[in-house]
């Protein structure tokens, strides 16, 4: 069955080939819009590690946090009301710690600065990430931020993309022009009463997921629960949901949908392929009708699909491959890239069993006087 299918598909080596070029860009497609979630999904876990460093309360403005496209670094739009801050560290009695974000400029690139009250005080230098490190060309003592020059004391492993940290009155300095926000971390005794019992003072929403929703216009703070449930038979920790909530919110943007749009004009060019196979070959259609053989004419539909897209994987993998090195950070390109080919290649067996049962429908709704007389 297998030498038979090698040699139809020998025969129709002209179509197979535009099949599969075809096939293969839409392929390579899917796994160049994967890999980018993957990333994206990745970077989020990395940058969430390092703002709740074992925090179990995180209180931000609502919608809550994101990580910004550019820099690859948690940041946020929303500001914290002042008034807000100081009452709930004072509650807190101190268990409470400021770490003030803003967006800057460094060598021409964009950056997230964070200003946080767990650096030693009275510091007068930053710690910027390895991947800001590897922009900037070479080991540098001084960088500019802004308009404000400010020396380096280290490159520090676990600082999320293009993103630098500095002690808290030092940061707030840097961060005088910039946009920012401040957000409160830390950990409180039995941290799901204390957020409750905050609600009672304070218009705050309380929730263990980052997918918050629309809350009430007057609860313009939110208390996330970094450790434990509102839910007994919630199992997930905050940071999966996070990376989770990140990865559907990248697949449904325009391009998640276009790329979920190419992974179905795929498919439809895969079963019309085995159609065009299946009304190429009326005579021999006829002949295994007659001898009951059917089942066997799906199997081999089935056979042939499947080496078509065997085909395909290098020629997609190519091609996904070409446009993730292009767009994606060169120094996490191989285990994003692995991740969407993981992914997108779990397709393919689904799309062979659909071309050749839609195939094989074709032919058995077909009787064996039409089949012969060329009416598949």
């Amino acid at each position: 069955m297998l030498q038979y299918a090698l040699l139809t598909i020998y025969r129709s080596r002209l179509r197979v080939l535009l099949t599969s070029a075809g096939l293969g860009i839409a392929f390579g497609a899917v796994v160049f819009a994967y890999a980018i979630a993957a990333e994206i999904q990745s970077l989020s876990g990395v940058a969430l590690d390092y703002v709740i460093r074992g925090s179990t309360i995180w209180v931000a403005p609502s919608p809550g946090p994101n990580v910004d496209p550019e820099s690859q670094a948690l940041a946020q739009h929303e500001t914290l009301p002042p008034d807000i801050v100081e009452a709930l560290v004072t509650r807190s009695q101190g268990r409470l710690w400021r770490l003030t974000v803003g967006i800057v400029e460094v060598a021409g690139h964009r950056v997230v600065l964070y200003s946080d009250d767990r650096e030693q005080r009275g510091k007068n230098g930053v710690a910027i990430s390895p991947a800001l490190t590897s922009i900037l060309l070479r080991q540098t003592s001084q960088i500019n931020v802004g308009n404000q020059s400010v020396r380096v004391d280290e490159t520090r492993e676990g600082l999320p993309g293009f993103s630098i940290v500095a002690p808290y009155q030092l940061g707030t300095n840097l961060l005088q022009s910039a946009t920012k926000v401040t957000w409160l971390l830390g950990n409180v005794p039995e941290p799901k009463q204390w957020a409750f019992e905050t609600r009672k003072s304070f218009p705050v929403a309380v929730t263990d997921s980052a997918a918050l929703g629309e809350p009430p216009s007057n609860e313009k703070t939110v208390i996330y629960l970094l450790q434990g449930s509102l839910s007994r038979f919630d199992p997930f920790t905050f940071g999966t949901k996070f990376s989770a909530f990140m990865l559907h919110t990248s697949m449904s943007t325009i391009f998640g949908w276009t790329a979920r749009a190419v992974f179905l004009f795929g498919v439809i060019l895969v079963v019309t392929s085995m159609s065009i196979s299946v009304r190429e070959r009326r005579a021999e259609v006829a002949v295994f009708s007659a001898l009951g053989l059917l089942p066997e004419m799906t199997l081999l539909l089935f056979i042939e699909t499947l080496l078509l897209l065997i085909l395909v994987i290098p020629i997609g993998a190519c091609v996904g491959a070409v446009m993730a090195v292009a767009y994606l950070p060169k120094y996490d390109v191989g285990s994003s890239l692995v991740a969407s080919l993981a992914l997108t290649v779990f397709f393919l067996p689904v799309t062979s069993i659909i071309a050749a049962l839609w195939a094989g429908q074709t032919i058995a709704g077909r009787k064996d006087v039409d089949l012969i007389r060329g009416g598949v």
